[in-house]
């Protein structure tokens, strides 16, 4: 998976979590990322992309918020 973030939301506009929500949506949008595939977990995709577990868990729930992804435990 290539996600590039833009740190410096001055600079790009937006919050890196929501860099990372929107990534996800477009993956959606798009076909890249079929309806009902696993999203990586959190602690994972946080290390890869070096931020915040928080970080990661607030795309998850924006994204989650927008009806884009489902969560569950385990």
């Amino acid at each position: 998976m290539e996600l590039s973030l833009e740190r410096d939301s001055l600079r790009d506009g937006r919050p890196v979590y929501r860099q990372i929500a929107d990534h996800f949506l477009a993956e959606i949008e798009c076909g890249r990322l079929a309806a009902g595939a696993r999203l990586p977990a959190i602690r994972d995709l946080a290390r890869s992309l070096e931020v915040n577990r928080d970080t990661v868990a607030l795309a998850y729930d924006a994204l989650t918020g927008a009806g884009a992804a489902e969560s569950t435990v385990g």
